[in-house]
């Protein structure tokens, strides 16, 4: 049995216990730009994605369905995508403790308001910034940076954080940020390191693994 076909099935036997707004985290061992992520953010993930919907028996759908941002914009996808291809990708699940029923229709509302939205290509090119030119960028970026698109982990944090009233904001920051938590600017700097590291999120699934050098 392949390394692939070992994750494939550990895969398997966890699935079904995928729950709505698990987030999941997405290591490509493929490509120039995710592995400069991964080395510039010290991380082994770079992706994250989040479960959109899970199997209903009673409408005989068995799949279940993430919601991520891409280069082409926020997609729906079958989780298939990453767990057919355990050759190319590796998964790790996370999971917000206690998430009632009503902050996951938020968060689901969330998603479903920005379905299609464009890829924020200029809040990548501030990342990039970021690291390896001018740090003093950070203060201007929000300026520019269009609300309305999102790169995958801000579009996670930023899903999680509308969901919960404003006296509980602090609950779903994945990282300590300064300022005024009410302003969304401060929100635009996490990245998939941060969402990896943060003790709010509880593993679920493939914790233990290490950053490739």
């Amino acid at each position: 049995m392949t390394k692939a076909e070992e994750k494939y099935k550990e895969w398997q036997n966890f699935e079904p216990n995928l729950r709505l707004a698990d987030i999941i985290l997405v290591h490509r061992n493929k490509g120039a730009i995710v592995r400069s992520i991964q080395k510039r953010t010290n991380s082994y993930w770079n992706h994250v994605a989040l479960v959109f919907f899970t199997p209903e028996k009673k409408h005989a759908f068995n799949n279940y369905l993430i919601i991520e941002a891409n280069l082409k914009g926020i997609e729906i996808h079958r989780i298939q995508k990453y767990s057919h291809h355990f050759d190319e990708y590796d998964i790790g699940v996370k999971r917000f403790p206690g998430l009632d029923d009503e902050k996951r229709r938020k968060i689901l509302a969330f998603f479903l308001n920005y379905l299609d939205s464009h890829y924020d290509m200029t809040r990548l090119v501030g990342f990039w910034f970021r690291i390896f030119m001018n740090k003093a960028f950070n203060r201007y970026q929000h300026r520019i940076i269009n609300k309305d698109e999102f790169i995958c982990s801000t579009f996670t944090q930023k899903s999680f954080y509308q969901a919960f009233p404003p006296e509980e904001y602090k609950k779903a920051l994945f990282k300590e940020v300064e300022g005024d938590i009410l302003d969304l600017s401060s929100l635009e700097e996490i990245n998939p390191a941060d969402i990896a590291n943060t003790k709010k999120l509880k593993w679920v699934f493939n914790e233990n693994r290490p950053y490739e050098k």
